[in-house]
Order: C-alpha cells, then structure tokens, then sequence
C-alpha cells in the first residue's frame, strides 16, 4: 500500500515535470517564431 503510493506520487512528478518541460519548449519555440 505505502509503495504503490509513492510510486504514484512519483508518477504524477514525472507527469508534472514533462508538462512543465513541454510548455516552456512551447513558450521558447513561440518567441523564436515571434
């Protein structure tokens, strides 16, 4: 129960990261074409 719960916490982080990642590309390549 406790690792499945951490493991689940570490997802929803990675998820979170990739999201951030992913809209800063997306600001970066919107000045570039600006």
């Amino acid at each position: 129960m406790y690792k499945s719960i951490m493991e689940s916490q570490s997802w929803a982080s990675t998820c979170l990261e990739l999201y951030i990642f992913n809209y800063h590309c997306k600001t970066i390549f919107g000045l570039l074409l600006m």
